[in-house]
């Protein structure tokens, strides 16, 4: 007899699940993403990624993009410098200066150079 089948999304998984594929697949799953048309009639023609993983109850797809899928073993950094949060520099704030020396640049034709008459003395 087979397995039931579900489709699931990742926000809807059970954690204890979650963390079964993440041991089954230690670096990473993205290369076992596989794209289907979407179950549902009202969206006939929309694809979905979903990721196949079999347990000893059920048969699971697991719909999940290839960003969430990399964005789940990428690892958090921590902030682990002894730079005091008053003396760091906010990326932000640069970008801001340096947007503000710049100037708009001008389209079309340059503007004519009036050349002034000499008077004659």
């Amino acid at each position: 007899m087979s397995k039931p089948k579900l489709l699931k999304s990742l926000e809807k998984l059970e954690p204890e699940i979650l963390k079964r594929i993440m041991d089954a697949h230690p670096y990473g799953f993205d290369k076992k993403l596989v794209t289907l048309p979407h179950p549902n009639p009202g969206k006939k023609g929309k694809l979905i990624t979903v990721m196949p993983f079999e347990t000893e109850e059920y048969s699971y797809l697991i719909m999940i993009t290839l960003k969430e899928a990399q964005a789940l073993y990428v690892p958090v950094e921590e902030d682990e410098d002894d730079i005091p949060d008053d003396m760091k520099i906010n990326l932000e704030d640069i970008i801001e200066l340096e947007d503000a020396e710049k100037k708009p640049k001008r389209r079309g034709r340059p503007p004519k150079e009036v050349k002034e008459d000499k008077e004659m003395v």
